[in-house]
């Protein structure tokens, strides 16, 4: 059975008579979590990774772990802030200055321009930032004739509010309504080139010469050969799980395969008769991988029918028949289940048999040889809401008869 929202529950000793068919369902212990293993994948998920966490939080303005360096040692260890807007300028000097205008926007509109600012992606944010300050050269030196001055430039900073033209605004303004950090701003602006980020000059010069015929012809070439290895891998009869459907979405060749490499021969032989050129052997091994497809079933994948099938003891017309039962018992189930969802019959699925358990469960020798208690128990599964019950009783209140399984099920339905 499913272990979606799974209800472990236990039938009360002093409760549960068989004779009378009075028992109680303990609800002292429910909903019970599995913890699954994680599953590993081939495929590269580079979103899940640690350091692809923290550049993504810290690109959202997030709160993040970053990185200190003490000496020659970096560690990942430090609880970044996530970024907030800063309180609004209340300078005397802004106020009665005629070109500054730090006071025309009040807080719901510096709000605004905080949170679209930071919505937008990373080079937009550099984009927006290097468009916003204006850098001009300084009008005057206060040290004369010396070039000792280390000032070069004055930065004039702007804000935009929707349609409205961009008007001046002080330092402080501009980076509390934007929430960031100077340095970084003089980083942007510094490595910009007329009002766009660095990275954004790159990428288009990178995908300008890219374009050329001789790459747009190998990108063509491997298209083709890609589609037609999809297309091969496609046209393979396979099967899915005969008992693992539950838990597992892998796939089984039914051609008479006994290793990869004679699949892979298939391949390149396909591949000549086509003319194309195959993809190598890792390649094909990480596709096989990757689609979950496989050449031998698990042992428990199969029925004693089946097994005794491919040892030749049954013939070909009993063997479809089974198929064709298998089919309709499947169809049947998946017909129920939907009746089942729309709360017109009611579709459980019970398992019966179910391993004894032991009371105490000790692993300790000195218990081996002592008398413990049998407890039994049985899963019942509801199709339509996913829901699973598990019942217990020891071997003092009932055994493994029929009246008890019974009992179980009509107390059950009348809940």
């Amino acid at each position: 059975v499913g272990n979606e929202n799974l209800h472990y529950e236990s039938l009360d000793v002093e409760a549960f008579k068989l004779n009378d068919l009075n028992f109680i369902v303990d609800d002292s212990v429910e909903n019970i979590v599995f913890n699954c293993e994680k599953s590993h994948s081939i495929i590269p998920q580079p979103d899940k990774w640690k350091r692809e966490t923290t550049k993504r939080l810290r690109m959202n303005g997030e709160e993040y772990i970053g990185y200190q360096r003490k000496k020659s040692v970096v560690s990942h260890n430090v609880l970044r802030p996530p970024r907030n807007i800063k309180p609004t300028c209340v300078s005397q000097y802004c106020l009665k200055a005629n070109n500054r205008f730090c006071s025309t926007f009040d807080e719901t509109q510096r709000l605004d321009i905080f949170f679209t600012f930071w919505k937008a992606t990373w080079e937009e944010k550099k984009t927006l930032a290097c468009s916003l300050v204006n850098k001009i050269k300084k009008k005057r030196s206060t040290k004369g004739n010396s070039d000792d001055s280390r000032r070069g430039n004055t930065y004039e900073y702007n804000l935009k509010y929707k349609d409205f033209p961009p008007v001046k605004v002080c330092k402080k303004m501009f980076l509390g309504t934007l929430g960031l950090n100077e340095n970084m701003l003089h980083n942007w602006i510094r490595e910009s080139t007329n009002g766009l980020p660095k990275n954004s000059k790159h990428s288009l010069d990178k995908t300008i010469n890219e374009i050329s015929p001789q790459s747009l012809a190998r990108k063509c070439a491997l298209h083709t050969r890609v589609e037609h290895f999809n297309n091969w891998l496609k046209s393979l009869p396979k099967m899915p799980s005969h008992y693992c459907r539950q838990r597992s979405k892998r796939l089984y060749l039914e051609g008479p395969f006994y290793s990869y490499q004679e699949i892979y021969e298939c391949y390149t032989k396909k591949c000549n008769e086509d003319e194309l050129r195959p993809f190598s052997k890792c390649y094909f091994n990480n596709q096989m991988k990757i689609n979950k497809i496989s050449i031998f079933s698990p042992r428990k994948d199969k029925c004693d029918f089946c097994s005794t099938y491919e040892m030749n003891q049954i013939s070909e017309d009993d063997y479809a028949v089974h198929l064709a039962h298998k089919s309709s018992a499947r169809e049947e189930k998946q017909f129920d289940k939907s009746r089942a969802q729309k709360n017109e019959v009611y579709c459980f699925t019970i398992d019966i048999m179910q391993a004894v358990k032991l009371c105490p469960s000790l692993k300790a020798s000195s218990f081996y040889y002592s008398m413990k208690l049998k407890c039994h128990n049985v899963k019942i599964y509801n199709l339509a809401t996913n829901d699973c019950y598990n019942y217990w009783w020891h071997e003092g209140e009932g055994d493994l008869e029929a009246s008890v399984f019974a009992t179980i099920l009509i107390k059950h339905l009348m809940c």
